[in-house]
């Protein structure tokens, strides 16, 4: 099932024109969606498919002034290209209408749709919340696995309709973006940008692959250089001087940056390792936090400035969720000296409650950094 999804916008009379297209061939129209309707019908019928449905939501005065028009435009082109008539189903929605009434409307005629269903928006009718809203409804059902096949637009000034899914790309790289710059994971970045046409993106998805593989098995000893070649990775692409066509690997390069750095701290802190630590608790890489504080971050800090009670049960932690017995994993000759300091009933503790987990491990993190201060300070004061 093929549907496009549309805000008929009114009509005021204004007379019928002759559009270009990127495809290649002319369409004509009046009223607002007539010329991008028609782009759609004939872009689909030139590939041998075909518009399944219309759904147009309609104020009163649209209705009024655009509706019947609107239909007999669709129906003559229908007619002209000998294909069978589209259902076309008005979707009534007031003058004044909120963005809660626009996307509930929206969803109770969308939804529910399978995963084979294709849509395309028609983006050029209605009002500025009434393309916000279909912008949004795209996301929704590109996240539930529908095919947003492409969506039109028509400009009156220029008189152009073309397909605006380029557009929408970007939405699906700032997704994708975030999810790197939260999981490490550049896989969907990757799918979305042409690497060829990026200088600097093989050494950049290289580093990426490197450093998730790294956190997803908690490798201690190679993160620092992941994070070394990370960093160098991303100074090349942003210090390239190029030309690029392709409006992604133009905002990759000029926007999307900030965002990672903004999210991924580390990679500019003078304390990298802590930072980092910092960076997995934030996102809930509850072994990671772990792991790489004892094995990476403290060392390089010096175990001196975590208390020993701490210290012992920051270790026992780390051995037990690598175990993942569910209880506190420790020699039998210790068991004196950690049920002394409490360490054992803690790391029980923090094994039935995760959050505890994150709690305690910021409180080590907060305790390094004000060392890691006084000692920087001091050796100023020296210096």
């Amino acid at each position: 099932m093929r549907t496009m999804i549309l805000f008929l916008s009114q009509y005021g009379n204004q007379p019928e024109c002759e559009y270009q297209t990127d495809a290649g061939f002319t369409v004509s129209g009046a009223q607002t969606n007539e010329a991008p309707t028609k782009y759609a019908i004939r872009k689909l019928n030139a590939r041998g498919e075909k518009l399944d449905k219309i759904i147009a939501f309609v104020t009163p005065f649209a209705k009024s002034t655009a509706l019947e028009r609107y239909t007999a435009s669709v129906d003559g082109e229908c007619a002209e290209l000998e294909i069978p008539k589209i259902e076309i189903i008005p979707a009534d929605i007031p003058n004044a209408v909120t963005i809660t009434e626009l996307l509930q409307k929206t969803i109770d005629l969308v939804l529910p749709v399978s995963g084979g269903d294709s849509v395309i928006i028609e983006t050029t009718g209605g009002y500025r919340n009434a393309i916000s809203a279909l912008t949004l409804l795209s996301r929704f059902l590109r996240y539930g696995g529908v095919n947003i096949e492409f969506s039109t637009f028509s400009d009156f000034q220029t008189k152009e309709v073309s397909d605006t899914r380029e557009f929408d790309a970007l939405f699906d790289l700032l997704d994708a973006v975030n999810a790197f710059a939260t999981t490490g994971n550049a896989q969907e970045i990757k799918k979305l940008l042409n690497v060829q046409a990026l200088p600097g993106g093989t050494e950049f998805f290289a580093a990426t692959r490197e450093f998730y593989g790294t956190v997803l098995l908690c490798k201690s000893s190679n993160i620092e250089s992941c994070i070394e070649k990370l960093l160098a990775a991303i100074d090349k692409i942003k210090n390239d001087d190029y030309a690029t066509s392709d409006p992604r690997s133009i905002i990759f390069k000029n926007i999307i940056f900030g965002i990672i750095e903004r999210k991924m701290t580390f990679i500019n802190a003078e304390n990298r390792l802590l930072e980092f630590v910092q960076w997995c608790c934030d996102n809930k890489y509850l072994q990671q936090s772990v792991t790489f504080l004892k094995e990476s971050a403290v060392t390089s800090c010096t175990k001196k400035y975590i208390p020993y009670p701490d210290f012992q049960t920051l270790r026992v932690l780390r051995n037990s969720i690598n175990h993942a017995t569910g209880t506190a994993v420790y020699k039998p000759e210790e068991e004196h000296e950690l049920e002394r300091i409490g360490a054992i009933k803690k790391v029980n503790a923090f094994l039935d409650n995760p959050e505890l987990i994150f709690k305690f491990v910021n409180k080590l993190l907060a305790r390094l950094r004000d060392k890691l201060l006084v000692r920087s300070r001091k050796k100023l004061e020296s210096g």
